[in-house]
Order: C-alpha cells, then sequence, then structure tokens
C-alpha cells in the first residue's frame, strides 16, 4: 500500500511542477503528417 501511495504522490508533484511551468501541450489531428504510425499495406 505505501508503494501505491508514493507512487501517487510523486505523480501529483510531477502534475504539479507542469502545471507551475504553464507548460501546453498541443495534440496532433488524427493521421497528421510526420507522425510514426505504420501504415496497413
Amino acid at each position: 500500500m505505501a508503494l501505491s501511495r508514493e507512487r501517487v504522490r510523486r505523480a501529483r508533484l510531477g502534475l504539479d511542477l507542469l502545471a507551475r511551468s504553464g507548460y501546453e501541450p498541443v495534440t496532433s489531428e488524427l493521421g497528421a503528417e510526420g507522425l510514426a504510425v505504420p501504415q496497413p499495406t
């Protein structure tokens, strides 16, 4: 149980750091150019 709580605590710290940094990730559109997605043959 302690290991799970520590993981959650560390995840929360990481999310807090991201929020304070002002970083706002942008997601690509489905099928966007330049993505390393295998094409069916």
